[in-house]
């Protein structure tokens, strides 16, 4: 399941950001040699190119909030790491950066016209005439976290992947007599009938009871079963930042100061508003501004040339670096009412009409104190963590025991009495609060021995000590001679429900309906609807076994099967073969997929061969400690 999650995920952060550009955002795998370095200024090197941390966290958090939309939740980073989103954002990063080293090294240049087209065809900038509208383009780039100039050079580069494997994907599609082959395959569809013989439906009576030689001779073959695991006693010190926020007080100076260091960061940039025509060439933008400068109206200009209404050419309370730079140079120069000479961007030539401007605005002092001091005392807690851990690693490296070194810090030494390999103390309940890679130090620490000083991933440091190992041990039969007992009627009931179904199926196969043996078992007989191999809705229920074998039988056949909770008893009714010539657009579809599935195959073994060309590291440090 987390394998489809992380397929869609990226997925869809190529239908929201590069809809007409799909083959780029193949997800490339990722099978590199980590670097050990600790910087946290680049994520990856690939060939004579870096992937900075800043491109890296782009990536990542688009990544993160289309999956969260997906989802209809967001999703924190410890789920996402969870989930590969990660290592989803680098192998798109890396895929497309060996491509673009490729097309830069062939020569592949794409031009504005180019890039105009691309975004024109776009639907997702398109209105309800079908015809592009810029303020769909702000929006779809607003959403996303992109101004103008940064999507154009994303397009520029995703065009030259395009132009790059386009040739090595146009292979010609599978023979439509392969294509008929699947589609029939994937297409079939099967009826059956079933009846379940619970586990359940046979009585302690009809069990019997076991003599004390059979319990004893279970308990020998199957000691698994009737064995403590490992336990272990460990004291443990463990260092949070909790612990130490009383030394992370932070004073009003220190606030102050923060606030002018970053006052940039909390103020608003004047912001313009504008009417704007965009043509596609200068000569006709250059007559447009004439015509203004006449005294000619905007808005009936735009109506005359480009059939726009006036509401389609506002642009609304946008901010300089919102704008590419040549026409925010320009608008960020007019007055209300002036209107400008053309404008040449890789959208086209502009001609614009300052609207408004809306004054920077800066916020006061007492607004953001309480959250600067917030993120101060956070990030001074952290230091004072890091300062405590380092005395922590001194003592325990002068030979001090955790008990002194505890006392030395003010610090508690926590005592758990039982501790196994998952977590859970002997009686298998899970103890809580114990720091992540706690339990699997404890168990590579020898008996009588102390673990070095481990930073967890949740700002936590701890030592663990081993004070005692109860071996992995078989429990004497007396102490579980009723949970023998117990396993051993279970034994039975499951062995009672294979003979009943066995019986059942074959008096089917003898041709007696399914529908009366189950009545006679006292069991109720269940229709199966059509089916295929892919387990449709229908059958959601049903053990993937019942699948299979319903599709390993041949007409009329009953066969029997395992399930969760008792044995199914199936019997195969209609075989729909699927037509081809009866269902041309689904063999066409059939078809598409699998030249797709042929192509995407081609693209990734050239991603492949370009790793050999240009050579991949990746700063795991780098993204663990940030991301």
């Amino acid at each position: 399941m987390l394998e489809a999650i992380r397929n869609r995920a990226s997925s869809l952060i190529v239908k929201l950001l590069f809809l007409v550009l799909v083959l780029s955002f193949v997800m490339w795998g990722i099978a590199d040699v980590f670097s050990p370095a600790r910087g946290r200024d680049w994520i990856a090197k690939v060939g004579d190119a870096t992937i900075s941390a800043q491109e890296f966290a782009e990536v990542y958090d688009r990544t993160l909030r289309s999956f969260s939309a997906s989802l209809g939740q967001p999703i924190d980073r410890e789920q996402a790491r969870a989930l590969g989103l990660p290592a989803s954002a680098m192998d798109q990063l890396i895929g497309q950066t060996l491509l673009d080293q490729a097309a830069a090294d062939l020569g592949i240049v794409i031009d504005d016209k180019l890039v105009r087209s691309a975004i024109a065809a776009n639907k997702r900038f398109h209105n309800a005439m079908g015809q592009f509208d810029a303020d769909a383009f702000r929006d779809t780039l607003s959403v996303n976290n992109l101004n103008e100039e940064r999507y154009v050079a994303i397009l520029r580069s995703d065009l030259s992947r395009e132009q790059l494997i386009g040739s090595i994907a146009a292979v010609p599609g599978v023979p439509a007599g392969t294509a008929d082959l699947v589609f029939r395959y994937r297409g079939e569809r099967r009826t059956a009938r079933s009846i379940l013989i619970p586990f359940a439906a046979f009585s302690d009576q009809d069990v019997g009871a076991a003599d004390e030689a059979a319990l004893r001779t279970l308990h020998e073959e199957q000691k698994d079963r009737f064995t403590t695991p490992e336990l272990r006693e460990v004291s443990a010190l463990i260092l949070t930042a909790e612990q130490v926020a009383a030394d992370a007080a932070v004073s009003d100076d220190a606030v102050r100061a923060a606030f002018q260091e970053r006052i940039d960061e909390f103020s608003t940039p004047e912001r313009r508003s504008f009417l704007q025509m965009v043509f596609d060439d200068q000569a006709t933008a250059s007559s447009t501004a004439k015509r203004l400068a006449e005294g000619a109206d905007f808005a009936a200009l735009a109506k005359e040339l480009l059939g726009e209404k006036a509401g389609d050419l506002a642009v609304e309370a946008v901010a300089r670096a919102d704008l590419p730079e040549a026409l925010a140079d320009a608008v960020f120069a007019l007055q209300p009412g002036g209107a400008s000479q053309p404008i040449e961007t890789p959208l086209g030539w502009h001609v614009v009409r300052l609207s408004a401007i809306e004054p920077a605005q800066a916020a006061s002092f007492e607004t953001v104190a309480p959250r600067l001091r917030a993120e101060l005392a956070k990030e001074k807690a952290a230091d004072e963590l890091i300062r405590a851990a380092n005395r922590l690693d001194d003592a325990l490296g002068r030979g001090s025991t955790l008990e002194d070194a505890a006392a030395e810090l003010n610090l508690r030494v926590r005592t758990i009495p039982s501790l196994d390999s998952s977590g859970a103390d002997e009686n298998g309940k899970p103890i809580p609060d114990l720091p992540s890679e706690l339990v699997a130090t404890a168990f590579v620490t020898a008996e009588n021995g102390t673990s070095l000083l481990v930073e967890a991933a949740d700002n936590t440091y701890f030592v663990v000590h081993v004070n005692h190992v109860r071996p992995s041990a078989v429990k004497p039969f007396e102490t579980v001679k009723t949970e023998v007992a117990e396993a051993w009627r279970a034994e039975k009931r499951v062995a009672l429900a294979k003979a009943k179904a066995d019986t059942l199926a074959e008096r089917a196969r003898q041709g007696q309906p399914l529908a009366r043996l189950a009545a006679e078992a006292g069991v109720k007989e269940t229709e199966v609807p059509a089916i295929g191999r892919d387990r449709q809705a229908e059958a959601s229920t049903l053990p993937q076994a019942f699948v299979s074998a319903l599709f390993a039988a041949k007409a009329g056949e009953a066969f029997v099967v395992r399930g969760p909770d008792g044995f199914l008893v199936g019997q195969l009714g209609d075989i729909r073969a699927a037509d081809p010539a009866a269902d041309p657009s689904g063999r066409d579809r059939e078809k598409q997929r699998l030249t797709q599935a042929m192509r995407s195959d081609l693209v990734q073994q050239f991603v492949g061969a370009l790793r050999q060309r240009y050579p991949v590291s990746v700063n795991q440090a780098a993204i663990e400690s940030q991301f």
